[in-house]
């Protein structure tokens, strides 16, 4: 017969290691869900330029070799508000790009632009000049979305203060390739 002492340690030691296998399968889950979880590879410029009487934005699909976004939507507008508003479930804008051959793209991968019309340059230059007499805070603004071959949705939005952002006369402007660097290295860096 066991004493009561023995029985104690008995069920003291198989409670340790019931806790101890909790933590460890626990551990390996979290660690592998970082690994597991995809990246969001839309990056977009710091800023947006006009020249030539055309706006530019440019915008990085990135994705390794021969995989592709699909069925891509580009959203592009101009809002003097707050971006949400309660209870309307569409963004305010004040202008908004509508040209289905810039807006839609089959599939796509690498460093992007979409380049607005004259036209529509004009229009929108004309809206943002109004909104900063107004003293408004004028934000451009692009969502892109696209799924990859598996079907997982990706998005990406960006904002851009007209008054910090917007470059007149700069015909280029570089993807903010530290900042991709940074997010890389941090999702790395994390994981033992």
């Amino acid at each position: 017969a066991a004493t009561p002492l023995l029985e104690s340690i008995r069920y003291i030691g198989i409670l340790q290691i019931v806790v101890k296998d909790t933590f460890f399968i626990v551990w390996i889950g979290s660690l592998l869900s970082k690994f597991l979880t995809p990246l969001n590879p839309l990056f977009f410029s710091k800023y947006v330029v006009f020249c030539d009487g055309c706006f530019k934005f440019r915008y990085w699909i990135m994705l390794p070799a021969h995989n592709f976004l699909y069925d891509i939507h580009i959203r592009v507008f101009l809002s003097d508000g707050p971006l949400y508003n309660g209870g309307v479930n569409r963004l305010q804008a004040d202008w908004e790009l509508k040209d289905s051959n810039i807006q839609h793209i089959d599939l796509a991968r690498g460093v992007h632009f979409v380049s607005l019309s004259k036209e529509d340059s004009y229009l929108l230059l004309s809206k943002i000049n109004k909104i900063e007499r107004k003293g408004g805070d004028a934000r451009l603004i692009i969502m892109i979305h696209g799924h990859n071959q598996n079907g997982l949705m990706f998005r990406g939005q960006h904002s851009y203060s007209t008054e910090k952002h917007l470059k007149k006369g700069y015909r280029y402007v570089s993807i903010r390739q530290s900042e991709c660097v940074d997010v890389v290295n941090s999702i790395l860096c994390d994981n033992p």
